[in-house]
């Protein structure tokens, strides 16, 4: 019993210390830039798009008009990015 009880805290330690060195071989995203292309996040247009799409930021109960106005604009934003959203 007290040999299981050692093999999973040495586990546990082992993941932790896994945790620890995760910053290693995962690469942290810099700043994102005005810049960024196609692939690439860009903070700024991010929050224009989540702008556009909230509106005056009033809230929006579902089966209300500014819940559909709301839906309006997000199915706006989705086909100007080339996509045919379905509403169901």
């Amino acid at each position: 019993m007290r040999r299981a009880g050692l093999i999973v805290a040495a586990l546990l330690l082992a993941l932790l210390a896994l945790m620890g060195a995760k910053s290693a071989w995962v690469p942290i995203p810099g700043p994102a830039s005005a810049g960024a292309g196609a692939g690439g996040f860009d903070t700024g247009r991010a929050l224009k798009r989540l702008e556009r799409v909230l509106g005056d930021q009033r809230p929006h109960p579902v089966d209300s008009a500014a819940s559909d106005a709301v839906r309006g604009r997000l199915v706006g934003e989705l086909r100007a990015l080339g996509l045919a959203p379905r509403i169901t």
